[in-house]
């Protein structure tokens, strides 16, 4: 097993990586310093706790996914920056929003990204008006709601093993939508989701740092052999 240090100090250590896949040399190319430690207890999740050989617990953490650690720089709150953001216009058209749901789109804020009890990547879509109660967006087999016990219109957990999630659909339509996690070379999360009628079809985010506290999510929607692209904008909330 390995362990990384200096990155999410103050907490136990428990990590999710394979040590045949995960070498020294994979690790220090992402400038992480590791040392070999002792396994002494694991999960069904396949999280582990690890100790020095010595016995003493470590204070270290990271989060592990195919062998390399997510960049913990990507957690955080990130509010949106409009004028610096492509529009939506087009994705709206190619998935058949109309309406009040069009104008919804208008009032995404933002997004906070973090990890939830060291298993799932969890990424929450901000809005101006949070936990609208009961909020139709479509008649008949195309509506969708809103619930008020949710803070966030869109509230998304995906299994750091990289295994399918299930969650409520982006347009919120009545439905479910299938994604999975990865990871880019260079440790951000990408996120790749497929989705049944009405209006079938994939689609995949991308999160790219620009620096410590700019964050650029690049959006691709393919439906019906078309495809739109858009790139949101966004700074790190204090």
């Amino acid at each position: 097993m390995f362990v990384a240090s200096g990155q999410g100090q103050g907490r136990r250590a428990e990590y999710s990586v394979d040590e045949v896949s995960a070498g020294l040399d994979v690790l220090e190319d992402f400038g992480i310093n590791c040392e070999r430690y002792e396994e002494i207890s694991g999960t069904s999740q396949n999280q582990f706790t690890l100790k020095k050989g010595t016995g003493e617990v470590m204070e270290e953490t990271g989060n592990w996914f195919g062998g390399l650690a997510l960049d913990s720089r990507v957690f955080g709150v990130w509010q949106k920056d409009l004028a610096r953001s492509d529009s939506m216009d087009a994705a709206s058209d190619l998935i058949g929003l109309s309406g009040f749901a069009r104008e919804g789109i208008k009032l995404l804020r933002g997004c906070e990204l973090s990890i939830v009890n060291s298993a799932s990547f969890r990424m929450a879509v901000v809005s101006v008006v949070p936990g609208v109660k009961d909020l139709n967006i479509g008649t008949g087999s195309e509506g969708g709601r809103v619930g008020a016990e949710d803070p966030y219109p869109i509230n998304e957990t995906y299994p750091l093993d990289g295994s399918e999630a299930s969650n409520m659909r982006r347009d919120l339509r009545f439905g479910k939508a299938r994604g999975a996690l990865e990871l880019t070379e260079e440790g951000l999360p990408r996120l790749r989701l497929r989705w049944e009628n009405p209006f079938a079809g994939e689609g995949l985010d991308e999160f790219q740092l620009v620096g410590q506290d700019e964050l650029h999510v690049i959006s691709t929607i393919t439906v019906n052999g078309r495809t739109v692209s858009y790139t949101s904008v966004h700074t790190r909330k204090a």
